[in-house]
């Protein structure tokens, strides 16, 4: 009887153990996508954000401003162009900043990854060296270590930009591991 209560006491902790992460980021969530799943969202400003699998986001618009925070995943955003509000998204302490332009921001357990398709982008992040700011244009990315803010920025090509939204899969000086994680 002992160890019956006892396999069943710890099947519910293993069971907490893999929910509860899951359960705390869909309630953070106004918008969330299952494995293998992707999803056109319509903002009330206008914008677009398609959402990657195992993707999710939070979103306030106000009058003042427009703030998305990446939970998870990866989204595609076209901004629609509103110069009295900023469009920030925020993932993992990396902020990007744009007003009318269109990017996709990847969030993994280490690295925050922006590519520029159209427009500019600013971005910030916690550990930048001395808070400098950095801009991107089309045809660039830059991946940021949230661990050391070192960023490394590259050209990408504009078929790369978002591979996954047709199936497909870009890496660029990726690890085995960071590939497997998006593979999943």
């Amino acid at each position: 009887k002992g160890s019956a209560g006892g396999a069943v006491a710890a099947a519910f902790a293993v069971f907490l153990i893999l929910s509860v992460p899951a359960v705390s980021l869909r309630m953070q969530a106004d918008y969330v996508t299952n494995t293998a799943e992707n999803r056109v969202i319509t903002l009330d400003d206008g914008s677009t954000v398609t959402l990657g699998a195992g993707s999710a986001i939070a979103a306030r618009i106000t009058d003042t401003g427009r703030r998305v925070s990446l939970l998870s995943g990866e989204a595609f955003f076209e901004v629609a162009r509103d110069s009295s509000r900023p469009f920030i998204v925020a993932a993992g302490g990396v902020d990007v900043t744009a007003l009318g332009t269109a990017f996709n921001v990847q969030l993994s357990h280490a690295t925050t990854t922006i590519e520029l398709s159209e427009g500019s982008v600013g971005l910030d992040w916690e550990q930048a060296p001395a808070r400098n700011p950095a801009v991107l244009a089309p045809g660039e990315m830059a991946v940021v270590d949230r661990r050391t803010g070192q960023m490394i920025r590259s050209a990408i090509a504009q078929d790369d930009i978002a591979a996954w939204r047709s199936g497909r899969l870009f890496v660029n000086d990726a690890t085995i591991g960071s590939v497997v994680e998006q593979i999943q």
